[in-house]
């Protein structure tokens, strides 16, 4: 009796052979490596080159915009509040003071 055999099962055959090889290969992809320093930065930018060049090109354009810009006055100086107006502000808080301490439960 002739037993159709499904595409699988076809292919599993056909490729007996490799699987010792296929097994070799995964086991070296999965392997645990240590990365070094140098490793780790070249995965993390190289990459990525295009975006790193587009930022540290914003960042060169931000700087030159800065440097290049006028910059606005400093605003004058106020001035030194006169006696009176001390003296008024310390009556003022010490008011203010003495309502802090009537609302305070003993």
């Amino acid at each position: 009796m002739n037993d159709p055999k499904t595409p699988r099962e076809l292919l599993l055959a056909r490729h007996a052979h490799s699987t010792e090889r296929l097994d070799a290969l995964r086991r070296n992809v999965l392997s645990p490596t240590r990365s070094s320093l140098r490793d780790v930065l070249h995965e993390l930018f190289h990459p990525h080159r295009i975006a790193w060049r587009v930022l540290a090109a914003t960042w060169v354009a931000l700087a030159l915009f800065h440097l290049t810009t006028e910059r606005p006055a400093l605003p004058p100086s106020s001035p030194v509040p006169s006696a009176e107006a001390v003296a008024a502000w310390i009556a003022q808080f010490k008011s203010h003071e003495t309502f802090v301490q009537v609302d305070r439960p003993n």
